[in-house]
């Protein structure tokens, strides 16, 4: 065998077990050589097209342009490549890949046409799907009501909706597939937006684990309201992509949330005073000021005096909510002793548990350090926790008030939050009474929400007062938290940190 007839074996054998449907054909465009991946491809045997033209694996609407690709690969020696058709058995249309190129004799002289195909029918549908995907992601993009920017990790601009030009005014074409600083210098320009727009894109941008959120204001003729969110952006394989920015107009929700805190407020007043004076009065009738009162008479005066104490004590707890919701509440602090504040409150309550015939017993550790807390506001939320407590607990039970200090975050009362501030006062307030249920347990700090068990009891009660307590402690970067077991009591803790008088 000569050298010529070896090179020609090799490669018959290379085409043969090549993983790619290969073809070639002479300069007319006769086949002469179907390796077994055509086979398979097209689902013919190489004896059936062994002498076909070309043409016969193309379908007609492609044949005109396969006969250009031909000529011009055949008699200008040029090398074509892209997406096409073929025919495969009983006519079915193959998507493929066709890379067409001259083929060349020993002498260097073109000799016909050599066809590598590749179905890519697989790879279309995909791209369709991510294609009808991308287009739905986009319709809800362009449609929704919230403000929407994308950054990549490379801190360019990717995506920006309809939206994100309506609230800020910014053309998208002008920010898009640029870097985020083309966007703050525009930003920077515009008088009517706040710098505060470009320290929140310049502070989180780049940053792929936390996320913040906030709002600001926009002014122009009509003062706005944005409420702000960003989170970084993940691919399925934990890669951060970027970082997105989402902006919601809360104008019209601040300005309806401050006439219902107005209303709110308008409406106890004037409910409050009324009440005072019912409550005034009765307790001037009680005491014997306008006359005698015969026993059946002060039975209906202790029911108004107990039933207008009530409503007073709820108009009081919504004046409340009111104000922190408002962020109206302002803490009038001073050095207090716990145990003062404690003992102040017991004394105040006395008569209510000694109703009840309920025991109450004080462990106070002696030289406690003084807070530096509102005492109201404190003595308000012990209160809270306290007539809980005892509303919650049958007669003749017992009642335990503890106070402490804790030096270590390890030593506060199992399920103390982690983040807890040392050194501090912890109070705990425990009971044998009916506990709180695991369904209700993780709402029992919402407002107005009462517990299935309290309801069921007809147990009066708003639902504010550990919404309230809880509240009052945090604008002392205190913590809150209980534990409890249905039917056999409660514990609740709170602590409010040592620190020193301003």
């Amino acid at each position: 065998m000569d050298n010529d007839d070896h090179a020609a074996s090799i490669l018959g054998s290379l085409i043969e077990g090549a993983a790619d449907a290969i073809i070639t054909t002479d300069l007319d465009g006769l086949i002469n050589r179907f390796n077994a991946a055509a086979e398979m491809l097209f689902g013919c045997a190489a004896p059936e097209l062994i002498g076909q033209h070309i043409s016969a694996l193309v379908p007609p609407p492609r044949r005109s342009e396969f006969a250009l690709w031909l000529r011009l690969v055949t008699q200008e020696g040029r090398a074509l490549r892209g997406d096409t058709e073929v025919l495969g058995k009983d006519g079915q249309i193959i998507q493929t890949y066709v890379s067409m190129s001259p083929l060349k004799d020993a002498q260097g002289t073109i000799a016909g046409a050599l066809l590598f195909c590749v179905d890519i029918s697989a790879r279309l549908t995909l791209q369709n799907v991510l294609q009808k995907e991308r287009d739905l992601l986009e319709a809800i993009l362009e449609t929704t009501n919230d403000a929407i920017i994308m950054v990549n990790s490379a801190r360019w601009v990717v995506s920006a909706n309809l939206q994100f030009e309506a609230f800020f005014h910014l053309a998208r074409y002008q920010i898009i597939n640029q870097p985020v600083e083309v966007l703050t210098e525009q930003i920077k320009m515009r008088p009517d937006l706040p710098d505060e727009l470009v320290n929140i894109l310049l502070t989180f941008v780049g940053d792929a684990y936390q996320s913040a959120g906030g709002d600001f204001e926009i002014g122009g003729p009509q003062l706005r309201v944005l409420v702000w969110y960003s989170s970084p952006v993940y691919a399925h394989d934990g890669t951060n992509v970027g970082r997105l920015f989402v902006f919601r107009d809360a104008t019209r929700e601040r300005e309806v949330d401050r006439m219902k805190t107005e209303f709110v407020s308008l409406v106890s007043h004037e409910l409050r005073t009324p009440l005072t004076s019912i409550l005034g009065f009765t307790d001037f009738i009680l005491d014997g000021d306008a006359g005698p009162v015969d026993g059946q008479v002060r039975e209906y005066l202790d029911i108004v005096k107990i039933n207008t104490g009530r409503l007073i004590g709820l108009i009081n707890d919504i004046l409340d909510v009111t104000r922190i919701e408002a962020g109206r509440v302002d803490l009038k602090r001073s050095l207090c002793f716990i145990d003062e504040l404690i003992d102040s409150v017991v004394q105040s309550m006395f008569l209510v548990i000694d109703s009840r015939r309920q025991q109450l017993t004080l462990k106070i550790e002696p030289d406690l350090p003084p807070l530096w807390i509102d005492r109201e506001r404190i003595a308000q939320a012990f209160t809270n926790l306290l007539s809980n407590a005892s509303k919650y607990s049958p007669a003749d039970s017992e009642l335990i008030v503890e106070a402490r200090l804790v030096r270590e975050p390890e030593d506060f009362a199992a399920g103390a939050p982690p983040d807890i501030f040392v050194p501090a006062i912890q109070v705990a307030v425990h009971d044998r009474g009916m506990g709180i249920a695991p369904q209700d347990q993780k709402h029992l700090f919402t407002r107005f929400y009462r517990a299935e068990q309290a309801a069921r009891r007809q147990i009066a009660g708003t639902g504010l007062g550990l919404a309230i307590a809880k509240s009052f402690i945090d604008l002392h970067n205190g913590h809150i938290w209980f534990q409890s077991r249905l039917d056999y009591g409660s514990s609740f803790y709170f602590s409010i940190p040592l620190v020193e008088a301003e």
